[in-house]
């Protein structure tokens, strides 16, 4: 096998995209915003959810500021799903099996005497 061959199938290295100088991988960058739009959904639920008006048989029970309690939601719904697809990636990858260039695979065909 000649230098050429053995670099052809070798993986490139993974080029890293750059954030506001930082460099982010593709599947952080889609970690980052995802879990930023369900943060920001996790807000909005909290946030409605706790201003309902009481029923008018209950006993009216402060709780603090909604909007506070709700921000607390949406960022730990942002940070939790952050990590959960970020893990999730590093799993799938950790797991991936390496795979054989065309030349390679056509070369066991050729001598299992498939081609």
């Amino acid at each position: 096998m000649t230098e050429e061959e053995k670099k052809k199938e070798e993986p490139a290295e993974e080029r890293l995209m750059l954030f506001w100088c930082v460099p982010v991988k593709h599947d952080h960058g889609l970690a980052l915003i995802y879990g930023s739009a369900l943060g920001a959904w996790f807000y909005l639920l909290a946030s409605g959810l706790l201003t309902l008006p009481a029923p008018p048989n209950w006993n009216p029970v402060s709780t603090g500021d909604p909007r506070v309690i709700s921000a607390w939601f949406g960022a730990a719904a942002c940070a939790a799903s952050i990590w959960q697809f970020i893990h999730h990636d590093n799993r799938r990858l950790k797991n991936q099996r390496p795979t054989q260039s065309v030349a390679a695979a056509n070369e066991a065909a050729r001598r299992a005497g498939l081609t």
